[in-house]
């Protein structure tokens, strides 16, 4: 099947089963080294990717799914002014998070504060359900996320005036 998407901002074709993952197709034909599949059944949250602007565990996904859609990966994130809000609120803080585990918070960040949103305590803690690294603390993702917030917001009021 051949399956056209965005994939970072860019628009690409792959031909492939259309009940493949969609983190083996995202590794295998476009090399995303931040990609992760460790339990293939969709319980460590390695394999996060924004999907239309929603957090997807790709290791269930079926790559026919991705038809029509827009896809970011962390390589993507990186290139996006956002990111900027998640990465000063990351150093600020001193959060370290592993490597195995940097994709799906850095993720799950911006699935979090996408929109005008303002995420409760709960809403941040409901997101991170998949996160199970002892690298950080729930505690410390809630108060990353806070803080995460805080530059975007008064990004988003700057540029508006």
């Amino acid at each position: 099947m051949n399956i056209l998407f965005t994939l970072n901002g860019e628009a690409v074709s792959v031909k492939t089963p259309a009940n493949r993952r969609t983190s083996q197709v995202l590794q295998d034909h476009f090399q995303i080294q931040s990609m992760k599949t460790a339990c293939s059944h969709g319980s460590c949250g390695n394999c996060v990717a924004l999907v239309n602007d929603k957090l997807v565990l790709t290791c269930i996904l079926p790559a026919f799914s991705l038809r029509d859609k827009r896809v970011v990966t962390v390589e993507g994130l990186r290139d996006l002014d956002e990111y900027q809000d998640i990465k000063r609120a990351q150093e600020k803080l001193g959060l370290r998070v592993c490597q195995r585990c940097e994709s799906m918070v850095m993720l799950t960040a911006q699935a979090i504060l996408q929109g005008d949103i303002a995420p409760t305590r709960w809403d941040i803690m409901s997101a991170f359900t998949h996160y199970s690294c002892s690298c950080s603390t729930i505690d410390s993702l809630v108060e990353f996320i806070q803080e995460a917030r805080s530059y975007r917001r008064r990004r988003r009021s700057a540029r508006r005036t």
